[in-house]
């Protein structure tokens, strides 16, 4: 907001901001410096409560069978000066798919924190993924973040029996075990 009520002052050649870089109220920085039209300079400091850590990504396969293990990836970054622990946890609606307790690099730097879930029914998977930096983090908007997945059925379970090796049951062996959505297995009449 600050940024915001300079427009229209004459003779204003620019602007320096001092912040500890967390944005928490009022209108977007970014964008009222780009409408100020005007050169906007910062200087970060940080004091003891001056530091944020974020999700700034979450990947996830499009596609994964319900009842069989699908990895996810979550970005993370620290902008403290020191390491902070922190939590990571991955939900569908109530219920826990996953979990990790993380440690943050300072500065920044960020890290990709790796887990497996195991989703439960087909169809669209909405999870909602958090990040629990713990106490004196200056903003937890952006500890928050979704991923969808489209979660198919398990493979079908087929039991092919025949009276024994001919041409057409090579044929249909080929051509089940091609389809990556049947689980076939073979056997012979006795």
């Amino acid at each position: 907001d600050a940024i915001a009520s300079l427009s229209g002052r004459e003779g204003l050649a620019g602007v320096v901001v001092v912040s500890d870089g967390a944005a928490n109220r009022g209108r977007d920085p970014v964008q009222a410096a780009r409408e100020l039209g005007r050169p906007v300079s910062t200087v970060v400091v940080e004091g003891p409560r001056g530091w944020n850590a974020s999700i700034e990504e979450v990947m996830v396969n499009p596609t994964a069978r319900a009842g069989q293990p699908t990895p996810i990836a979550v970005r993370l970054r620290n902008q403290g000066s020191g390491s902070r622990r922190a939590h990571v946890t991955v939900s569908e609606g109530a219920e826990v798919m996953a979990q990790k307790d993380v440690v943050l690099p300072p500065n920044g730097e960020e890290t990709v924190e790796e887990m497996t879930l195991t989703p439960r029914r087909p169809g669209l998977a909405f999870y909602r993924v958090q990040l629990d930096g713990g106490p004196g983090e200056t903003m937890n908007a952006d500890n928050r973040r979704a991923a969808v997945q489209t979660v198919t059925p398990d493979r079908q379970r087929v039991l092919v029996l025949v009276p024994g090796p001919n041409w057409d049951w090579t044929w249909l062996k080929r051509a089940v075990d091609g389809d990556s959505s049947w689980a076939a297995e073979h056997a012979q009449i006795r």
